[in-house]
């Protein structure tokens, strides 16, 4: 009962809205291999975008990459420096179809969407000025890191009475846990590179589209 089943179907059919694409086809796969392969055969006849969720890593029902290969999917890549995120493949169909297969964790799911989908549809439509909206804001604490991708933690970000934009990390960042997606309405983006942020250091926050 406490369980939202196809959270992700409703997450991205949300963000596509907003994001200014209303005509949102949805469809339910089962983990078959045979099931995926009919029903992905028919939608890439169909559609002229193309947005998958789960399958796409390493698990023993990830038969994603291997189905878009037999039915002539070209890979771009698979694979991104980011967490979450890191499964994330793209790549081409006959009919130039555009591909997006994210991983299937929740916040994995609208992480990707927000730093590489939506860019990425901005872009094939002609926008000059495709790549995410950024803003600066004093972190309010700590943060570290032990590995080299880029980290997109979700945070509360606020004005305090001396108008001053900051931002705080919320506990829980796993790609799971969707109660931090829903408390929060931006991202604080910690770049590769970087191990260590201390409390008071200026950081890259990406609003959420609720967020002015």
């Amino acid at each position: 009962p406490h369980q939202v089943r196809r959270s992700n179907d409703y997450a991205l059919r949300a963000a596509l809205i907003a994001a200014g694409y209303p005509q949102v086809e949805r469809f339910h796969l089962h983990d078959m291999k045979h099931e995926i392969e009919h029903q992905v055969w028919h939608i890439l006849a169909e559609f002229d975008v193309v947005l998958l969720t789960g399958g796409v890593s390493k698990g023993k029902f990830d038969y994603l990459p291997e189905v878009l290969e037999a039915l002539g999917v070209k890979k771009i890549f698979h694979g991104v420096a980011q967490r979450p995120g890191k499964p994330f493949w793209f790549g081409l169909g006959p009919r130039q179809v555009s591909v997006f297969a994210l991983p299937g964790n929740p916040v994995s799911t609208m992480a990707t969407f927000l730093a590489l989908v939506g860019p990425g549809l901005a872009a094939m439509q002609g926008s000059r000025n495709p790549l995410p909206r950024m803003h600066s804001a004093k972190l309010a604490s700590a943060i570290r890191k032990s590995h080299d991708r880029t980290e997109f933690l979700r945070a509360r970000v606020e004005v305090d009475d001396e108008g001053i934009c900051r931002a705080w990390p919320l506990a829980g960042q796993g790609s799971a846990m969707l109660r931090g997606v829903v408390e929060a309405n931006g991202l604080v983006v910690v770049p590769e590179s970087t191990r260590e942020l201390d409390s008071g250091e200026m950081v890259t926050v990406m609003p959420l589209p609720d967020c002015p």
